[in-house]
C-alpha cells in the first residue's frame, strides 16, 4: 500500500485502462471457468525503476461473496518456491505474448502444485494455438 499511495500521488501512468467485465459484456466470452464478474481498472506505470500493474475490481456483493468461497489466495501463506514459480510463470508467458490471466497461474502453482516450466510452456503454447486461430 505504501508503493501505490506513492504511485496515486503522482498521478502518472503510463496506462490506463476500464473494463466492464460483466456476464453481459462483450468481454464475457474471455470468462472461464471461476472468472471474476465486474468493472476493472488497470494501472501501468513506472516507480523506482520498477514496472507496476495495479488491478482494481469493483464486485457486487453477490460476487464478492463468491469469488472469496471459492478462490481467497490473499490468506493463503506462500512459500518462497511458490512464489518464484508464479514469477518464473508470469514471465514466460509474458515473454510467450500470450493472454493467460495472471489468476490461473496463481490456480496452477497453489492449488495443483505445478512447478514444471516444461509443462507451463507446453501449456502456453496450446493457449496461443487457440488464440491465434
Amino acid at each position: 500500500l505504501e508503493v501505490f499511495s506513492e504511485i496515486a500521488l503522482t498521478g502518472r501512468f503510463e496506462q490506463q485502462t476500464i473494463w466492464n467485465w460483466d456476464k453481459n459484456s462483450r468481454r464475457s466470452e474471455w470468462r472461464r471457468g471461476d472468472g471474476l464478474s465486474g468493472h476493472y481498472i488497470y494501472l501501468k506505470t513506472r516507480w523506482a525503476n520498477v514496472k507496476w500493474k495495479i488491478d482494481i475490481w469493483f464486485l457486487s456483493e453477490d460476487e464478492e461473496i463468491r469469488v472469496h468461497k471459492n478462490w481467497n489466495v490473499m490468506n493463503m501463506k506462500v512459500t518462497a518456491k511458490q512464489r518464484e514459480t508464479i514469477l518464473a510463470f508470469k514471465y514466460l508467458r509474458n515473454e510467450a505474448g500470450v493472454d493467460f490471466p495472471s489468476q490461473r497461474i496463481y490456480e496452477l502453482v497453489l492449488f495443483t502444485g505445478m512447478t514444471s516450466l516444461t509443462v507451463f510452456k507446453k501449456i502456453l503454447a496450446k493457449v496461443k494455438r487457440e488464440q491465434t486461430r
